[in-house]
């Protein structure tokens, strides 16, 4: 065998010792990848990629909180309990109110369920998956694409038009700016909003600046809104026009509504009220003072 011969084949048995080596580099990685996920197969992740917003057959629950807490610390130091191992489930589509005294923690779990903060302890899950615990990329993913909040400070950005503010969210979710814009025009038509459309927010009253940010959570590639005293600064005749506006559209858009509120006005437009105690969220009876006024308004209605 010449010299040619020889170094064809040690050539060729570098390649297959070279591939040896990749093959158990790949397996022990696999191995490595299989136990891990072995280790923690009671724990469902969230994906990387966009949760799904068409309904599951499985799971007709969207969001469900389990045995929720929540601290907070305040400048003098003392640990103030805001949430007692709170329970919440909220179905796909459902409009519900959450009602109860100041200070007993419905903004915290409300944020909580707007992925705004994360708990203590206990477990959140949203279309079946895990929420994770901690800030990280996938809770931010989440925040962006599965959540769309609504503020009692209305946080609209103050140099973008009507139309702009209201197409926020889609840009934020990749859509091009002159697209976004279009459909935020297009939403505020539909609700005979268009006189708004190039008005920034200075140059618009309360009641127009609480319809803008509604339309644009309602805009939100989002199957989940959370409104925190949505209508707390408006007149009550501006506020029960600003709900009737938010349930239309969140029943159009099948919609899951979280209304945190201290009015039975608000309440009423609502599928279920949820009375929050230092004990927990109950559903509203006829012995809680928001119900009564809820039964008056739906009788004075019909």
């Amino acid at each position: 065998m010449n010299s040619v011969d020889w170094s064809i084949e040690a050539g060729t048995l570098a390649v297959i010792v070279l591939a040896g080596l990749v093959a158990l580099s790949l397996l022990a990685w696999v191995t490595m990848e299989a136990t891990m996920a072995l280790r923690n197969r009671r724990v469902r992740p969230l994906p990387e990629g966009p949760i799904p917003s068409t309904p599951s057959a499985q799971f007709n629950v969207l969001i469900r909180g389990r045995n929720l807490v929540k601290s907070y610390k305040t400048p003098s130091g003392e640990i103030v309990q805001a949430l007692r191992g709170v329970d919440i489930e909220v179905n796909r589509g459902e409009l519900v109110a959450i009602v109860g005294e100041s200070g007993i923690g419905k903004s915290t779990l409300g944020n909580l369920l707007a992925f705004l903060d994360v708990p203590d302890s206990g477990t959140l899950t949203f279309q079946g998956w895990t929420v994770p615990s901690e800030e990280g990329p996938a809770l931010l993913h989440l925040r962006r694409t599965s959540s769309a909040p609504v503020f009692q400070s209305l946080n609209l950005v103050s140099h973008l038009t009507a139309e702009e503010n209201v197409a926020l969210p889609l840009v934020l979710a990749g859509v091009p700016w002159g697209q976004a814009t279009r459909e935020g025009r297009r939403m505020l038509e539909s609700m005979r909003m268009e006189p708004l459309a190039r008005r920034k927010p200075h140059r618009m009253s309360g009641g127009q600046q609480q319809r803008v940010a509604i339309l644009r959570a309602a805009l939100a590639p989002s199957p989940l809104i959370v409104a925190d005293e949505p209508t707390g600064n408006l007149d009550p005749s501006t506020a029960a026009e600003v709900m009737a506006m938010f349930q239309s559209l969140a029943r159009k858009q099948h919609k899951a509504l979280v209304v945190i509120t201290h009015s039975p006005q608000v309440a009423v437009h609502c599928d279920r009220t949820l009375r929050m105690t230092v004990d927990g969220l109950k559903q509203a009876t006829s012995a809680d003072p928001e119900w009564r006024f809820m039964t008056y308004v739906m009788e004075k209605n019909r």
